[in-house]
């Protein structure tokens, strides 16, 4: 579809703004982050994750099979920054 005297940008810019005055719900939370997500997030390095883990101030649960040993290890988002909070 090609408009006279309109371009591109502002036909995509108004589309975007429409969407946005619709009142689309932005990205929930989710439940559960990985060490990526929380350095994406709160700036944490995995490396101080652990450290936080080994002095008892942050929860995590470690997903892994039977009898295996490496695994996906979990936080909640509310720990994370319950920890960020007692830490400042």
């Amino acid at each position: 579809m090609i408009c006279k005297g309109v371009s591109p940008y502002k036909l995509r810019m108004e589309k975007i703004e429409s969407i946005q005055d619709k009142g689309v719900p932005s990205t929930p939370t989710p439940a559960y982050l990985r060490t990526a997500e929380i350095y994406s997030r709160y700036g944490l390095k995995r490396s101080f994750i652990y450290q936080l883990i080994k002095d008892g101030r942050l929860k995590s649960i470690c997903m892994k099979g039977r009898g295996k040993t490496r695994g996906i290890r979990l936080f909640r988002p509310e720990d994370i920054e319950k920890a960020i909070h007692d830490l400042a």
